[in-house]
């Protein structure tokens, strides 16, 4: 769906998906702005939620002092949401189509009538 990680030569590689499959040619953007719910939901809301996550079991376990807890949990997040991006993008697709998949290749629904 996107480019090799090894093979990103700028930030534009890394978040814009190919334009197409490379074997069926299927359009992973219908349209402008397709992304934009993956990423809000996927990638900052998981990201978010286990930033919250991890700051209470840190709270928890350990009671560290809230500059410390803030900075164990605030300089890790933007790394990882930038890592989990296209994972964000990809799941998004794939709940997408799963719901509502769009092909060329389907028949109109109307049967055909035979002898006219």
């Amino acid at each position: 769906m996107f480019i090799p990680a090894l093979k990103v030569r700028s930030i534009w590689n890394w978040f814009t998906p190919l334009d197409g499959c490379p074997r069926c040619s299927y359009a992973y953007e219908r349209e402008t702005g397709y992304f934009l719910m993956a990423t809000w939901a996927f990638n900052y809301g998981i990201i978010a939620g286990l930033g919250m996550t991890v700051a209470l079991l840190v709270d928890h376990f350990f009671q560290p002092t809230l500059t410390r807890l803030i900075l164990i949990v605030c300089i890790p997040m933007p790394i990882c949401a930038f890592l989990f991006a296209r994972h964000a993008k990809a799941l998004y697709l794939a709940m997408d189509h799963y719901i509502d998949p769009h092909r060329n290749d389907l028949k109109s629904s109307k049967p055909e009538r035979s002898g006219e």
